[in-house]
């Protein structure tokens, strides 16, 4: 059994990038982030889908778990084009517990 977690850092973002298989309300909310001036707003969701269930920040899953992750900005209109770094990273802790393998 493993657990993740979708960490997110405040930066500067300057592209739109879109995800075809998830939707914007479909994803949890995780942070709102602005530029350097306080004037332009990103908002960014994402999540962890196990077997098609709902987009979480943090699930547990098992290794033979279908597992999707997704994640979506919502940026100024007048940034959209424009090439921006992005960095985004998952934690996984790894448990020694065994599961109930019984039929």
């Amino acid at each position: 059994m493993k657990t993740f977690s979708i960490y997110t850092y405040l930066f500067l973002s300057y592209l739109l990038i879109a995800l075809p298989n998830a939707q914007a309300s479909d994803l949890p909310n995780l942070l709102t982030a602005t530029d350097i001036d306080g004037e332009i707003e990103t908002e960014i969701a994402g999540g962890i889908s196990v077997n098609q269930s709902p987009y979480q920040p943090q699930v547990t899953q098992y290794l033979c778990d279908e597992v999707t992750v997704a994640g979506e900005m919502t940026i100024d209109p007048t940034h959209v084009g424009k090439t921006a770094d992005i960095f985004v990273w998952a934690e996984a802790t790894f448990s020694t517990a065994i599961p109930n393998t019984e039929v």
